[in-house]
């Protein structure tokens, strides 16, 4: 499978987990020392990332490898 194709197979699994993904237009990615800010979101999906195939694993220690919408 080429990497183009995982990546559609990740959007079409994500938007069929959380339809409500298809209307977001805007995206945070936050790093070491920023969990507290996803913490204190209110009313969020969530997906591990481990869930989803073809998603690639955070390999860091203390990251949660998590998707909040």
């Amino acid at each position: 499978m080429s990497e183009a194709d995982k990546v559609g197979a990740v959007a079409e699994e994500l938007l069929e987990r959380i339809p409500s993904l298809a209307d977001c237009r805007v995206g945070v990615v936050l790093g070491s020392g920023l969990g507290s800010f996803a913490d204190a979101l209110e009313d969020v999906e969530v997906v591990s990332y481990d869930q989803v195939e073809h998603l690639p694993q955070t390999g860091v220690p203390g990251h949660l490898g998590r998707l909040l919408v």
